[in-house]
Formats: C-alpha cells, structure tokens, sequence
C-alpha cells in the first residue's frame, strides 16, 4: 500500500521512480543479506526481501498491463507479464542448483543481479510513459 501511496501523492501516479527505488532497495537488502550467517539474520533478510519483491510487484503487476495493454487487452497483457516469473523460476532453479553446488555462500550473491537490473529497467523509461499516453 504504502508504494501506491508514494506513487500517487509523491511521483504523481508514476510507477517508474518507485519500481526503481524498490528493486535498488531490494538489491542492497539481498547484498547485506549475503553478510549474515545466523539463522535470525537469515529470516530478517528474507521477509525484507519478500516486502520489496512483493511491493515491486503490487505497484507493477497490476498497473502496468493497462498501460501495456490498454482496457481491452489488460488481461492478457498481465497474462503474459507473470508468466515471464515461471519462465524465470524453470531457469533459475537450473543456474541456482549449478551455482549452490558450489557453496551455499552463493544464494543471496544469486539474486542480486535481478534487482539491479529491474532498477537499471525501470530507470530507462522514467519520463517515456506518462499518465494519459496508454494504449486504448
């Protein structure tokens, strides 16, 4: 809720500064995960990590197909943006079981890059979308 509200009121309703605030969060969260090797620490990490990915998701996945697809086809268009997680997941979990083979150290090193890259993303289309210019 509280990444709709900062949209809304700070950004006006853009999603992008948000998203990319987010991920790069996300990103820094994962990295000092890396750090920790207790159990509580291990836990700390992934709830904050849930709240970021989850967040990213909330203020993307549902807003972003109507800008993509316009009132007519946001169904399909939210269709295909999360299938692209399963399609990310089958692959993952292949790269993932190479790399954790290695050293379990690896896992939190795995995920970092994602984030930084939903941010860099996110940072390519600040000021190319704007509210009125969706597809209808």
């Amino acid at each position: 809720m509280a990444s709709g509200y900062i949209s809304d009121t700070i950004f006006k309703g853009r999603r992008a500064p948000v998203a990319a605030g987010l991920y790069f969060l996300e990103t820094a969260i994962i990295l000092l995960a890396a750090r920790f090797h207790s159990s509580t620490g291990a836990i700390v990490s992934l709830v904050l990590i849930s709240l970021t990915a989850n967040s990213t998701h909330s203020i993307l996945g549902s807003a972003a197909p109507m800008d993509i697809g316009g009132r007519r086809m946001a169904g399909f268009a939210l269709g295909l943006i999360d299938s692209f997680q399963y399609f990310g997941g089958s692959l993952a979990g292949h790269f993932l079981g190479r790399y954790l083979d290695k050293s379990l150290d690896n896992y939190f090193y795995f995920m970092a890059p994602f984030g930084a890259i939903g941010g860099v993303l996110m940072l390519t289309i600040l000021g190319k979308v704007t509210k009125g210019q969706s597809a209808h």
